[in-house]
């Protein structure tokens, strides 16, 4: 069967922004700039996809050990500019904080997912397309929209 155009559209984006989290080859500058091309174009790609219907029981795919070695190898690769403040918890009288580096492996993790379950011929397209929209609206929508704040910080400031 063949993809539709939406669906095919979403596999590039996100194999795009895969190959780019996985890329060591590109200085800090450049990987940053080409990031955030890459998560303007996932977040059109999944919107593209939507609606399917959410199951809010749906159930998410750790690798915890895959993720921990990507967050690390990212948090390495981004230092001081890793950390931003989410806001303020009254109640604990706290400064909430966020880490890009686990936004974009939490991403990373539920699209190379799917794209591998495509791959593989493992998940027909609507159950693929079930996965991303699912854990889209579950989990790593926060999570790109936290970075894409965060990376328009870092542009803000010249850090690229």
């Amino acid at each position: 069967m063949e993809e539709t155009e939406t669906l095919q559209q979403m596999r590039q984006s996100g194999t795009t922004y895969c190959d780019l989290i996985e890329d060591t080859t590109l200085n800090k500058t450049q990987w940053l700039t080409q990031v955030e091309k890459a998560l303007a174009r996932l977040h059109y790609s999944i919107i593209d996809l939507l609606p399917a219907p959410i199951d809010k029981n749906y159930p998410m795919t750790p690798n915890f050990e895959r993720r921990f070695e990507l967050y690390s190898q990212l948090r390495d690769k981004l230092g001081e500019d890793d950390q931003y403040t989410i806001g303020f918890d009254s109640d604990l009288i706290e400064t909430l904080s966020g880490s890009v580096a686990d936004d974009l492996t939490d991403i990373y993790c539920e699209l190379k997912y799917g794209l591998v379950q495509l791959d593989d011929h493992a998940f027909s397209d609507s159950e693929v397309i079930e996965h991303w929209t699912n854990s889209y609206h579950l989990h790593w929508g926060q999570h790109l929209v936290d970075a894409n704040r965060h990376f328009y910080s870092l542009r803000i400031k010249g850090i690229f």
